[in-house]
Parts: structure tokens; sequence; C-alpha cells
């Protein structure tokens, strides 16, 4: 599938239909030149195309954009107030500095003692209070939109902007409770379980659910500008893996990791830290809103830790990184990125390149080691964690909640328990192939224990196939332009028509020859048709490195919209039969009504592996489909390619209202998944 055609303008053909209610168009230019920058620099085999467009989407929404049918985002009088008073603040910690002022110490999410946890959420609680009709919490999000602040993303200041932007929070925080500090989240924890969405992370007790409206945890039953505050883990994007940890942190110079670095793929900062906004989902994917969760900050904690740890080893190779920041335009990004630039967040005495000074950190705070364990101490120094072996390395992963209650009962009726839980050896974690073993997708046996109190030693991936059906709901905010309602959407049928995934092998049904089962190839594999396999000619785009396979072959393409013209988006997937060499299903997406005025929206598709598929609109002269851009205009012309509900959308598609009939000519966009390394 692995084609960013978006990024080729070259190949985006341009369909002019005089009296057409949806016309291609092409993608906004600078959105394009976000793309075509990384089709220069890297290859889908290399980098996984979600990723990618995610990226080049978010900053294109993030920057200031001449076709919004919005007005732009201002902070009230209050919010400005507020703002100007935790800048004075901050500022005084470097004042402070050094007169018996004790230094913070950030740590990982899970060692909190459970007193430090309460305390943190309940300062949570108390910040997201309206006080005299505004809540400092909000006050304190809203501050994150490239409205307000374009200087904070897509440049070199994004690691200083976000390190005043995090101390600033937590002043807020300690002005409730002088005792808490922001831990961070490791995201690592959750990566290397066997179902991350398990994690004992996301329940009541913890940070709340991840399926959905927010119900339960500090953050429950919050209201957003776009609505209830959602969640949807899982469902997309990727938490980070130790290598591209190790990339980022064996870097000795700061434009490594910042920036438009060449490398920005495999050494980025901030390429890196989108895929965790788009795993969770909801309003923390989407930039200009993903300060209105909780998590937003214990997941920039964590980045700002890595960071750190990057300026540790290149200040032990001998690099000056308090005088780091760089002066080629071609390094630092745009010009809210330069080095004199204003550095934002109210700080009129700094400047941009002050953001990487040791003076925004040293003797404020640090971060304490994130949470380990070994062959000779398997406690992981928390009982919501186990502690696991993967081919030689011990790391600690999230216990589920089952595995969390079923060992606090055990504690608590062993003799001399204390009810804290205990360490105990895990269940088979997943594995991942790229870090810890190679691209083998055969399973190899696993090594015997040679201490049954070790935990068990994993050495092959567990579930390692690309594309899988896993029930996963979405829920979408309906939101456009700040209005929250779903008659503001109108919904249009997208044609999906899926490739099988070249790694699905286990569709256990086969061809018989002169009365044998031939088991070599099933029925349907491309295999066993040598012109068909010949005319789709898959390759091996690069996916994300914990993809599920399911025994039955289905499996999910997601279909995605993003206003151009204005704030919103919408997301839905269809579910496609993997056994087959090529299947079609349907899915219905939904973009903002037109009746205000003309449309413009970019469409894509993309498995559940990251892997995206090449669009192509229908020519209403030819009636047959070409490539495009899968940027849309939407207008009230005739002939109407959308429906004002869903239910009258599918009503359209079918004729339902004799014999049903599928009227093809009522599907303007078609994608195709076709797994192929082209861009």
């Amino acid at each position: 599938m692995g084609s960013i055609t978006l990024c080729l303008l070259a190949l985006c053909i341009l369909f002019i239909q005089t009296n057409g209610l949806l016309r291609s168009r092409d993608l906004p230019n600078e959105m394009a030149k976000c793309l075509n920058k990384f089709y220069k620099s890297c290859t889908i085999e290399d980098e996984v195309g979600l990723s990618i467009l995610h990226n080049c989407i978010q900053e294109y929404k993030w920057k200031p954009n001449p076709e919004r049918q919005y007005p732009v985002k201002r902070l009230s009088p209050g919010a400005i107030a507020y703002g100007e008073r935790l800048a004075r603040r901050v500022q005084s910690l470097g004042s402070r500095r050094g007169k018996r002022q004790a230094v913070r110490r950030r740590k990982e999410y899970r060692m909190l003692t459970d007193d430090e946890r309460n305390r943190y959420h309940n300062a949570v609680r108390r910040l997201k209070e309206s006080r005299n009709g505004e809540s400092q919490y909000d006050m304190i999000a809203s501050i994150h939109t490239g409205d307000i602040e374009q200087t904070a993303h897509f440049g070199c200041h994004f690691a200083g902007f976000h390190r005043e932007y995090l101390k600033m929070y937590e002043e807020a925080l300690r002005e409730i409770d002088p005792s808490v500090t922001l831990p961070y989240w490791d995201s690592t924890i959750e990566q290397y379980m066997d179902s991350s969405a398990e994690s004992l992370l996301f329940t009541a007790e913890f940070m709340g659910n991840g399926n959905g409206e927010v119900t339960s945890g500090p953050a429950a039953n919050w209201q957003t500008e776009t609505g209830p505050l959602r969640r949807n883990i899982g469902v997309e994007g990727e938490l980070y893996l130790f290598e591209e940890i190790q990339n980022i942190t064996n870097q000795t110079r700061f434009t490594d990791i910042c920036g438009l670095t060449r490398d920005v793929e495999s050494n980025g900062l901030e390429f890196h830290h989108g895929d965790i906004h788009l795993w969770v989902g909801g309003n923390m994917a989407e930039l200009n809103t993903a300060a209105d969760d909780p998590l937003f900050w214990m997941h920039h904690a964590n980045v700002d830790r890595i960071w750190e740890l990057q300026r540790s080893f290149a200040r032990r190779a001998g690099v000056d990184v308090d005088n780091d920041y760089p002066t080629d335009p071609n390094d630092f990004g745009n010009e809210f990125h330069a080095p004199d630039a204003e550095f934002g967040l109210f700080r009129t005495d700094l400047r941009v390149r002050d953001g990487v000074s040791g003076q925004l950190i040293n003797g404020i705070y640090q971060y304490e080691q994130p949470p380990t364990c070994s062959a000779n101490r398997m406690d992981c120094g928390s009982n919501q964690l186990r502690c696991a072996q993967l081919n030689g390395r011990y790391l600690c992963i999230s216990k589920t909640l089952e595995e969390y209650r079923r060992d606090l009962e055990e504690e608590r009726t062993r003799p001399g328990g204390n009810n804290r839980g205990f360490p105990r050896q895990p269940t088979n974690p997943w594995f991942n192939r790229r870090w810890f073993g190679g691209n083998t997708r055969n399973p190899s046996r696993p090594m015997p224990r040679v201490n049954p109190g070790e935990p068990e030693a994993i050495t092959y991936p567990l579930i390692d196939q690309c594309s899988a059906f896993e029930y996963k709901p979405i829920q979408n905010s309906f939101c456009a332009n700040g209005r929250k309602d779903v008659k503001e959407w109108v919904y249009l049928p997208v044609r999906v028509i899926s490739q099988r995934d070249p790694s699905f092998t286990k569709y256990d049904s086969y061809p018989v020859r002169s009365g044998n089962i031939r088991s070599g190839s099933d029925i349907y594999s491309l295999n066993s048709y040598t012109k068909l396999k010949s005319a789709l000619n898959p390759g091996s785009p690069q996916c994300y490195q914990k993809c599920r396979s399911s025994q039955t072959g289905a499996g999910e393409v997601f279909v995605r919209t993003d206003g151009i013209s204005y704030t919103g988006t919408y997301q839905e997937y269809a579910i496609v039969d993997q056994r087959l060499p090529v299947s079609v299903s349907v899915a219905y997406v939904a973009v903002k009504s037109p009746v205000r005025g003309k449309t413009s929206a970019v469409i894509s598709a993309y498995d559940s592996c990251g892997r995206v598929c090449r669009p192509s609109c229908l020519n209403l002269r030819s009636k047959k489909y070409e490539p495009c851009s899968g940027a849309i205009d939407v207008t009230t012309k005739a002939p109407h390619l959308y429906a004002y509900s869903l239910g009258d959308s599918i009503m359209k598609l079918y004729g339902l209202n004799g014999a049903p009939q599928f009227n093809d000519n009522e599907i303007f966009l078609s994608f195709f998944c076709d797994y192929s390394n082209k861009w």
C-alpha cells in the first residue's frame, strides 16, 4: 500500500467538474511541500507512511491557513493575565537557584507512591475546576495552538518551548499543592505488553479509561472546546520503541534531532513524539487540542527526559550543549524558530536560542530513572509493573487490571503480606522483531528457563503479522469550527480496495489436485496465480512494529477526513477481507456541511499498520477513477454525491427503495491499499 501519492503533486490530477458537488483539488502548498521533503529524504520502506502523513497534516493545521473559514483563536484577558503570572513564577525559579531550594525529582508515573499519585490527581482535578467562569487548566491548555504560539512546533524550538511550558503547568499544580511534581509517562512500559491498550494506566484508579469519552480517572467527564474529552487508544500510531529512543539519545549535536534534520524520520525528537499523540487518539491526536488531556503533560515530560539524555551524551562527547542552537535556517526551521526570535510563553526575558541553556533546568528539577529489573532483582519497584525478559534483555512492563487485582489479592492473603502486590513470573509479553531479533516472521522455540524463578525468556514474535481485525469503536467529536453537532456534517461513502497483505499466511484452506490437498499455498494465495501476482506486485512498505494478525483474515482500513477550510476531523474504518487476493469494502466518513460555504478537506486511508493507501477520484465524464490527491472541495451544487445523514448515504448507495442496487457512481473517492513501495 505504501503509497503516499499525496506527496507527489506531479501525479495529482485536478479534475474540473463544473457542476459537481465534489471536486478533486490539489493539496495545499504547505502540506505538499512537507510531503515532498520526506519524499526526498526517505523511502516508505524505511519509515511508516502514516507517521509522515500525520506529521504533514498537523504541520499544515498548526500554521496560519489562508483557506480557513473560521476566526483566529485568541487568549482571553484572564488567560493572558494567568499566563503572565505563571511565567513570572517560572522565571523566579532561576533566581532562587542556590538558595537552599530543593531540586524537584520527576518520577515515572508508576513509581509515584499512592499518596504522591493521589495528590497529583487531586491537583489536576482542582486546576480544571472553573474559577470566575474560567478553568485555569483550560487557560494553560489554550496556549498550545498554532494561532497563539507558532514557535512551539515544527522547528528546533520545539524542545525548549515545551520544557518551559511544562514548568508553567507544574507551577500551576504546585500553587494548589506545593508537594506535587509532574511525573513522566514512559510509554515503552506499555509498548512491550502483549496488548498495550489493556495497561493498568488506562483504568479508573490511575489515568482513566482510554476508549471513547473519558469517564473515569482524574479527567473524568471533562469538557473541552471540542466537546467531551476523548481517547481512542491503540487504534493507530505507536508508542516509543527502545530503538527510537537510542537513535535520539546517541546524537551529539542538537541539529541531529531537531528541526529540518535530514534524518528526522530516524533521529527526530519531535517527529517520533507524534506517534504517541496518534496512539492515544481523541483530543491528543490533534496538536491544537492535545493539551486538553492530562496525558499530554506526562508524555511531554518523557520527551523532555529523552532530550536531557541526549544532552548528557553530547556533553560527555565534548559538545557545549548550552550554546548548540542551530543558526542555519536550513536547520532550525521557519522564522519563528530563528535563534533570536521571541521565545513565547510570555517570556520577554528569553530568546529562542536560550531554550537549550542548562539554566532552564539546572538546580530546578531532574529526572529519576525509569523502572528497571534484572535476573537478580525481578521487582520493578511498583506493584503496577512486572518484569519480562526479551532475548536476554530485562524490562518492566505494565500489568493489566486483572493481573493487578490478582496480585493484590494473593498478597493480601499471603502470610505477612502487605497488600502491595508482588513480583511474579510474567506471561509471554509481545516481542519487537526490529529491536530484539531482526525481521524474521518465523517463530523459533522459546529458550528453556534455567532458573524457574526468572521471567520466561522470549525470543520470537508472538504476534507480528500486519493488519488484523479488532473491534475498535472510534468516538468522533462532530465538532466543526466549534459547533458540536452531527447536523454540522455531511456523509459520503468511500470505496476501499484492499490487496491481500503479503504476510497473511494463516488461512488453512487449500486447492485439491488429483485427489490430494496441496498445502503449499492456500486457495486465495497470490502464489497460486502467476498473472494475478504479476499484476498486483506487492512490496514491503514499513509498518508499525506491533501489528496484529487475526485467524479469520478480517482486517481494518481506516479512512480519515481533515478540514482544510475548517477545524475538524472525522475517522472511521472499513472491514476488509484479508484472505482474498483483492477485496472491496465501503467506509462512510463525514466532512463539514457546505451549507454555510464551500468545504475543503483532505481524505486519507491507511491500514492498522500505518501503511497509506493511494487515492483515485471519479471522473464524472468518463465514469472512470483516475489518480488524485485525496483533497476535495464540497459545494451545494448537483450532482449530490453526499447525504445529510449516514442513513441517507446508505440509501443512496444501495438504492434501497426497491431491489437493492449498488450504485458505483455515488462513490466519488476510492482508495487502493496495494502494499506497494511506490510513493
